[in-house]
């Protein structure tokens, strides 16, 4: 039992330290560097995103995908009520992580390095599947 509750603190704090050290997907730097509008096509977007959170289908024979912006803490919570004991190392690792991004939000605020993000991204496709604009929440 014990085992499962240092093997689940171990995979949180793996998936805290990928998600510091890694880009912010969900940034509008990192949106306009990979994204291009009338080029990018449905494909990229899902190698780089996923399977989207909600698909549209448009009047014009366009669509939508929608995706949210995912806090690896909460997919681990819900593991986390099978074990005992693991609840409260997730509530600790996830206050550590919320203390530490809100400390990085400060700091670029200060330094004047603050960019747009947001949890909601979303992209419109014409009939060729190609991106025709996104749009950040």
């Amino acid at each position: 039992m014990i085992k499962k509750i240092i093997l689940l603190a171990m995979m949180a704090t793996t998936i805290a330290s990928c998600a510091s050290v890694g880009e912010d997907k969900y940034s509008e730097k990192y949106i306009r560097s990979h994204v291009i509008e009338n080029k990018t096509t449905k494909s990229e977007i899902q190698s780089i995103y996923g399977t989207p959170d909600e698909q549209f289908a448009g009047s014009n024979t366009g669509s939508s995908w929608v995706y949210r912006k995912r806090d690896g803490y909460k997919s681990l919570d819900s593991l986390s009520s099978f074990i005992p004991g693991a609840g409260s190392v997730l509530s600790s690792a996830g206050i550590a992580q919320n203390n530490a991004e809100a400390i990085t939000s400060i700091s670029n605020k200060a330094s004047g390095n603050a960019e747009l993000s947001g949890n909601v991204l979303s992209f419109s496709f014409d009939a060729k599947n190609v991106v025709i604009s996104w749009e950040l929440h």
